[in-house]
């Protein structure tokens, strides 16, 4: 199965120009420190409690290739889940 994850690390508000291509470097380096996201396949092993997640695509380079490896722990109720 594939995923997509998306993290951001608190609100940095709008920046200031509605151009992407126009942000400042002050706004660009507060987003890049605030936001994570990665695509790629991942793999579930019920025994070991795990999921991991392989890199495809990767905001961060140094991932990209990686398989992470995430504990998953599953509460009686279906609808969710921790994941640490």
């Amino acid at each position: 199965m594939d995923t997509c994850r998306h993290s951001c690390n608190g609100p940095n508000g709008p920046f200031a120009d509605e151009d992407l291509l126009h942000a400042t470097p002050d706004e660009y380096a507060a987003a890049g420190r605030s936001y994570v996201a990665y695509s790629g396949r991942f793999f579930v092993d019920e025994r070991k409690k795990s999921l991991s997640h392989e890199m495809a695509v990767s905001f961060f380079p140094n991932w990209l290739g990686q398989r992470q490896v995430r504990f998953v722990e599953v509460p009686t109720s279906r609808n969710a889940s921790t994941v640490c």
